[in-house]
């Protein structure tokens, strides 16, 4: 593992980049590091295949990620397909738009626990129309707003339908 950034008394310190190998591809991302221990989650990852970088809205640091659309100014950009991995394990998927490394316009996004969500994206929060399906079956159509259910919509469950205000 390498780190890029300051160190204090030996041990990484504000803000840098951590570089380490999995597998055969070579992994980074930002960070903010206080005493050698992350302050913060990540702010990117960086697909090592095409050097495209993305907001990283996931949990696990050491994620292995994949851009297939296009790149600006080192950042994805317009519409593709992402997808991130950790050992070995799926943590999600996002087809649709991006703007500047950020999900952004339409788009779908698959957790890792089989939910989905299909509509609206800004600034990497659900806004607008969309759908999401529990992986259960259940399914909300409706409005968002900041990631949450909001407005107007549908909720619809296995057993019965439920309008939501």
């Amino acid at each position: 593992m390498e780190w890029s950034g300051a160190c204090k008394d030996g041990l990484a310190e504000g803000h840098g980049t951590m570089k380490w190998q999995s597998g055969w591809n070579p992994q980074s991302y930002e960070a903010e590091l206080r005493g050698g221990k992350q302050a913060e989650r990540p702010r990117w990852f960086t697909d090592s295949r095409t050097g495209c970088r993305v907001r990283n809205d996931f949990s696990d640091i050491k994620a292995i990620v994949s851009w297939s659309g296009d790149c600006a100014d080192g950042k994805a950009q317009g519409t593709g397909i992402l997808t991130v991995s950790a050992d070995g394990q799926s943590k999600g998927g996002y087809s649709g738009g991006m703007i500047e490394g950020v999900r952004d316009g339409r788009g779908a996004f698959t957790f890792p626990n089989g939910n989905r969500y299909d509509g609206q994206w800004q600034n990497g929060q659900r806004n607008g129309h969309g759908v999401l399906t529990w992986a259960n079956g259940n399914r909300y159509d409706g409005e968002w707003r900041d990631n949450k259910r909001n407005g107007h919509g549908l909720l619809v469950t296995t057993s019965l339908a439920v309008a939501a205000l």
